[in-house]
Protein backbone atom coordinates (compact mmCIF):
# COMPACT_ATOMS: atom_id res chain seq x y z
CA UNK A 1 0.00 0.00 0.00
CA UNK A 2 2.78 2.70 0.98
CA UNK A 3 4.49 1.78 -2.49
CA UNK A 4 0.99 2.08 -4.09
CA UNK A 5 0.89 5.43 -2.58
CA UNK A 6 4.84 6.30 -3.59
CA UNK A 7 4.21 5.32 -7.19
CA UNK A 8 1.14 7.97 -7.08
CA UNK A 9 2.78 10.43 -5.68
CA UNK A 10 5.60 9.94 -8.20
CA UNK A 11 3.59 10.68 -10.91
CA UNK A 12 1.44 13.77 -9.56
CA UNK A 13 4.75 15.51 -9.17
CA UNK A 14 6.03 14.24 -12.26
CA UNK A 15 2.91 16.09 -13.86
CA UNK A 16 3.03 19.41 -11.58
CA UNK A 17 6.81 19.58 -13.17
CA UNK A 18 5.64 18.93 -16.70
CA UNK A 19 2.84 21.49 -16.55
CA UNK A 20 5.42 24.30 -14.89
CA UNK A 21 7.45 23.59 -17.47
CA UNK A 22 4.82 23.77 -20.10
CA UNK A 23 3.91 27.20 -18.87
CA UNK A 24 7.34 28.93 -17.97
CA UNK A 25 8.16 28.21 -21.92
CA UNK A 26 4.87 29.89 -22.95
CA UNK A 27 5.09 32.83 -20.39
CA UNK A 28 8.87 33.46 -21.83
CA UNK A 29 7.75 33.03 -25.42
CA UNK A 30 5.06 35.82 -24.73
CA UNK A 31 7.45 38.15 -23.04
CA UNK A 32 9.64 38.13 -25.73
CA UNK A 33 6.68 38.96 -27.74
CA UNK A 34 5.31 41.42 -25.94
CA UNK A 35 8.79 43.27 -25.66
CA UNK A 36 9.50 43.31 -29.62
CA UNK A 37 5.86 45.32 -30.08
CA UNK A 38 7.56 47.73 -27.80
CA UNK A 39 10.35 48.39 -29.38
CA UNK A 40 9.09 48.54 -32.87
CA UNK A 41 6.18 50.57 -31.45
CA UNK A 42 7.78 54.04 -32.14
CA UNK A 43 7.65 55.51 -28.47
CA UNK A 44 10.07 58.33 -27.47
CA UNK A 45 11.55 56.82 -24.19
CA UNK A 46 14.63 58.43 -24.10
CA UNK A 47 15.71 57.07 -20.52
CA UNK A 48 17.31 54.40 -22.07
CA UNK A 49 18.91 55.96 -25.90
CA UNK A 50 17.21 58.66 -27.66
CA UNK A 51 19.16 57.08 -30.79
CA UNK A 52 19.13 53.01 -30.16
CA UNK A 53 16.44 52.45 -27.59
CA UNK A 54 14.14 51.77 -30.51
CA UNK A 55 15.79 48.92 -33.69
CA UNK A 56 17.71 50.84 -36.28
CA UNK A 57 16.29 49.34 -39.39
CA UNK A 58 14.34 51.31 -41.67
CA UNK A 59 11.44 49.72 -40.84
CA UNK A 60 11.85 51.54 -37.21
CA UNK A 61 12.80 55.39 -38.26
CA UNK A 62 10.88 55.05 -41.80
CA UNK A 63 13.54 56.34 -43.80
CA UNK A 64 16.92 55.46 -44.42
CA UNK A 65 19.69 57.62 -43.55
CA UNK A 66 21.11 60.44 -46.13
CA UNK A 67 24.45 60.31 -44.59
CA UNK A 68 27.05 57.41 -45.95
CA UNK A 69 29.17 57.79 -42.59
CA UNK A 70 29.07 57.84 -38.92
CA UNK A 71 30.95 60.99 -39.20
CA UNK A 72 28.80 62.93 -41.75
CA UNK A 73 25.85 61.77 -38.78
CA UNK A 74 27.55 63.31 -36.25
CA UNK A 75 28.43 66.67 -37.95
CA UNK A 76 24.52 67.18 -39.24
CA UNK A 77 23.60 66.08 -35.01
CA UNK A 78 26.55 69.08 -34.20
CA UNK A 79 24.89 71.27 -36.56
CA UNK A 80 21.47 70.60 -34.97
CA UNK A 81 22.33 71.14 -31.60
CA UNK A 82 23.76 74.73 -32.41
CA UNK A 83 21.21 75.76 -34.98
CA UNK A 84 18.33 74.18 -33.67
CA UNK A 85 19.10 73.36 -30.17
CA UNK A 86 16.95 71.21 -28.14
CA UNK A 87 15.71 69.25 -31.03
CA UNK A 88 15.20 65.87 -28.73
CA UNK A 89 12.05 64.98 -26.87
CA UNK A 90 13.13 63.05 -23.41
CA UNK A 91 10.35 62.54 -22.26
CA UNK A 92 8.54 65.57 -22.72
CA UNK A 93 11.54 67.86 -22.10
CA UNK A 94 13.65 68.99 -25.10
CA UNK A 95 17.14 68.98 -25.37
CA UNK A 96 20.47 68.91 -27.16
CA UNK A 97 21.84 65.59 -28.05
CA UNK A 98 25.49 66.22 -26.63
CA UNK A 99 26.42 70.12 -25.48
CA UNK A 100 22.78 71.83 -24.53
CA UNK A 101 23.13 74.98 -24.62
CA UNK A 102 25.18 78.28 -23.20
CA UNK A 103 22.38 79.02 -20.93
CA UNK A 104 22.05 75.84 -19.85
CA UNK A 105 24.88 73.34 -20.78
CA UNK A 106 24.09 70.35 -19.16
CA UNK A 107 20.37 70.40 -21.21
CA UNK A 108 21.36 67.17 -22.69
CA UNK A 109 21.16 63.58 -23.55
CA UNK A 110 24.71 62.66 -22.64
CA UNK A 111 25.43 62.27 -25.99
CA UNK A 112 23.39 58.75 -26.08
CA UNK A 113 22.73 57.43 -30.14
CA UNK A 114 25.94 59.80 -31.55
CA UNK A 115 26.63 59.11 -34.52
CA UNK A 116 23.00 56.85 -35.32
CA UNK A 117 20.84 57.81 -37.60
CA UNK A 118 17.94 56.96 -35.25
CA UNK A 119 14.65 58.47 -35.04
CA UNK A 120 15.25 61.93 -33.20
CA UNK A 121 17.74 61.84 -36.27
CA UNK A 122 15.61 60.86 -38.67
CA UNK A 123 12.72 63.25 -37.73
CA UNK A 124 15.30 66.22 -37.47
CA UNK A 125 16.18 66.11 -40.96
CA UNK A 126 12.83 65.51 -42.17
CA UNK A 127 12.22 69.34 -40.94
CA UNK A 128 16.04 70.85 -41.39
CA UNK A 129 17.30 68.60 -43.87
CA UNK A 130 16.88 70.61 -46.79
CA UNK A 131 18.44 73.99 -44.75
CA UNK A 132 20.78 71.86 -43.95
CA UNK A 133 22.13 70.47 -47.33
CA UNK A 134 22.25 74.16 -48.50
CA UNK A 135 23.90 75.57 -45.46
CA UNK A 136 27.08 77.92 -46.82
CA UNK A 137 29.61 75.77 -47.39
CA UNK A 138 32.44 78.74 -47.76
CA UNK A 139 33.46 81.64 -45.57
CA UNK A 140 32.64 83.92 -48.50
CA UNK A 141 29.84 86.45 -48.02
CA UNK A 142 26.55 86.07 -50.12
CA UNK A 143 24.96 89.46 -50.01
CA UNK A 144 21.40 90.89 -51.35
CA UNK A 145 20.43 94.00 -50.97
CA UNK A 146 17.50 94.12 -52.95
CA UNK A 147 14.49 93.49 -49.80
CA UNK A 148 14.46 96.06 -47.59
CA UNK A 149 14.88 95.19 -43.65
CA UNK A 150 11.47 94.33 -41.75
CA UNK A 151 10.19 97.10 -39.63
CA UNK A 152 9.94 95.13 -36.72
CA UNK A 153 13.29 94.13 -36.85
CA UNK A 154 14.84 97.65 -37.59
CA UNK A 155 12.64 98.80 -34.35
CA UNK A 156 14.48 95.92 -32.29
CA UNK A 157 17.62 97.18 -32.79
CA UNK A 158 16.84 100.64 -32.56
CA UNK A 159 15.40 100.04 -28.88
CA UNK A 160 18.22 97.33 -27.88
CA UNK A 161 21.49 98.03 -29.94
CA UNK A 162 23.60 100.53 -28.62
CA UNK A 163 25.06 102.58 -31.31
CA UNK A 164 24.60 106.19 -32.93
CA UNK A 165 21.25 108.18 -34.63
CA UNK A 166 23.04 107.96 -37.72
CA UNK A 167 23.13 104.34 -37.61
CA UNK A 168 19.92 104.07 -36.71
CA UNK A 169 18.54 105.95 -39.50
CA UNK A 170 20.74 104.11 -42.03
CA UNK A 171 19.08 100.84 -40.81
CA UNK A 172 16.47 100.83 -43.81
CA UNK A 173 19.41 100.89 -46.15
CA UNK A 174 20.98 97.52 -44.67
CA UNK A 175 21.02 94.03 -46.22
CA UNK A 176 17.84 92.58 -44.87
CA UNK A 177 18.39 89.50 -44.01
CA UNK A 178 21.69 91.14 -41.82
CA UNK A 179 19.16 92.74 -39.97
CA UNK A 180 16.78 90.03 -39.30
CA UNK A 181 19.98 87.94 -37.89
CA UNK A 182 21.09 90.75 -35.55
CA UNK A 183 17.47 91.49 -34.36
CA UNK A 184 17.29 87.94 -33.84
CA UNK A 185 19.81 87.79 -31.80
CA UNK A 186 18.97 90.81 -29.42
CA UNK A 187 15.22 89.05 -28.90
CA UNK A 188 16.66 86.43 -27.36
CA UNK A 189 19.74 87.50 -25.56
CA UNK A 190 22.66 86.42 -27.73
CA UNK A 191 25.86 88.49 -27.33
CA UNK A 192 26.83 87.76 -31.33
CA UNK A 193 25.55 86.63 -34.26
CA UNK A 194 26.99 84.99 -37.65
CA UNK A 195 25.55 86.26 -41.17
CA UNK A 196 27.91 86.09 -44.34
CA UNK A 197 29.93 83.47 -42.39
CA UNK A 198 30.98 86.10 -39.93
CA UNK A 199 30.73 86.95 -36.55
CA UNK A 200 29.25 89.99 -35.47
CA UNK A 201 28.45 91.30 -31.83
CA UNK A 202 25.00 91.96 -31.36
CA UNK A 203 24.93 95.27 -28.80
CA UNK A 204 26.77 97.46 -31.61
CA UNK A 205 26.32 95.44 -35.35
CA UNK A 206 30.05 95.72 -35.34
CA UNK A 207 32.28 92.75 -37.29
CA UNK A 208 34.17 90.55 -34.74
CA UNK A 209 35.21 87.73 -36.30
CA UNK A 210 36.14 87.76 -40.22
CA UNK A 211 34.97 83.66 -40.67
CA UNK A 212 32.28 81.72 -38.99
CA UNK A 213 33.92 79.27 -36.16
CA UNK A 214 31.01 77.14 -35.30
CA UNK A 215 32.09 73.28 -35.64
CA UNK A 216 35.19 74.11 -37.05
CA UNK A 217 37.98 72.21 -35.63
CA UNK A 218 40.97 74.84 -34.01
CA UNK A 219 44.46 74.37 -32.53
CA UNK A 220 46.30 76.75 -30.27
CA UNK A 221 47.93 79.36 -31.70
CA UNK A 222 49.04 81.52 -28.67
CA UNK A 223 49.98 78.79 -25.57
CA UNK A 224 50.08 79.51 -21.63
CA UNK A 225 46.97 79.97 -19.26
CA UNK A 226 44.03 80.53 -21.54
CA UNK A 227 41.83 78.08 -20.43
CA UNK A 228 38.82 79.18 -18.35
CA UNK A 229 36.05 77.64 -16.84
CA UNK A 230 33.51 80.33 -17.59
CA UNK A 231 33.93 83.17 -20.48
CA UNK A 232 35.25 85.82 -17.54
CA UNK A 233 38.36 87.05 -17.33
CA UNK A 234 37.38 87.69 -13.43
CA UNK A 235 36.28 84.18 -12.43
CA UNK A 236 37.18 82.63 -8.87
CA UNK A 237 39.40 79.63 -10.06
CA UNK A 238 42.90 80.65 -12.17
CA UNK A 239 42.72 79.48 -15.87
CA UNK A 240 44.53 76.82 -16.54
CA UNK A 241 47.79 76.03 -19.20
CA UNK A 242 47.79 75.08 -22.58
CA UNK A 243 49.97 74.52 -25.20
CA UNK A 244 50.55 76.30 -28.19
CA UNK A 245 49.93 73.29 -30.65
CA UNK A 246 47.03 71.60 -28.77
CA UNK A 247 43.75 70.57 -30.91
CA UNK A 248 41.25 71.58 -29.09
CA UNK A 249 37.98 69.92 -31.09
CA UNK A 250 35.33 72.00 -32.03
CA UNK A 251 33.94 75.29 -31.93
CA UNK A 252 30.52 74.57 -29.83
CA UNK A 253 29.30 77.77 -28.76
CA UNK A 254 30.65 81.48 -28.53
CA UNK A 255 29.99 84.61 -26.64
CA UNK A 256 31.46 87.71 -26.50
CA UNK A 257 31.81 89.08 -23.27
CA UNK A 258 34.35 91.71 -21.84
CA UNK A 259 35.59 93.02 -24.47
CA UNK A 260 36.30 89.55 -26.05
CA UNK A 261 35.06 87.47 -28.33
CA UNK A 262 35.05 83.46 -26.68
CA UNK A 263 35.19 80.19 -28.25
CA UNK A 264 33.27 76.95 -26.13
CA UNK A 265 35.68 74.05 -26.46
CA UNK A 266 34.16 71.49 -24.88
CA UNK A 267 35.31 68.53 -26.97
CA UNK A 268 38.98 67.25 -24.56
CA UNK A 269 37.04 67.59 -21.63
CA UNK A 270 37.90 68.80 -18.31
CA UNK A 271 36.38 72.32 -16.27
CA UNK A 272 37.90 75.19 -18.16
CA UNK A 273 36.43 74.93 -21.71
CA UNK A 274 36.28 78.46 -22.47
CA UNK A 275 39.17 80.30 -24.43
CA UNK A 276 39.61 84.11 -26.29
CA UNK A 277 39.20 83.26 -30.17
CA UNK A 278 42.64 85.40 -30.58
CA UNK A 279 43.93 82.59 -29.23
CA UNK A 280 43.27 80.05 -31.76
CA UNK A 281 43.56 79.02 -35.28
CA UNK A 282 41.46 77.28 -37.50
CA UNK A 283 42.90 73.89 -38.45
Amino acid sequence: MAKANNTKKILVWSTVVAILGVASYFGFKYYKKKKAEKLGSGTDNLNVNPETNLSESVSTIGAESPFKTKAEIQAFQDWLDITHPLWINDNGKWKNLRIGTATEPNRHVSGKGYGTYGKSTASAYSKWGSEYAVKPKTDKPIVDNSVKPNSNDIDKIKGSASISTAEKNGLIKRNAEFIKSWANALRINRSTFIWANQVYRSLTGGKILNYNPMLKAHIVKNGGFIAYPYPTLNGLTSPSKVDKGTKVGLVRDIKFSEGNLWFYLPDNGGFEKWGIAENFSRI
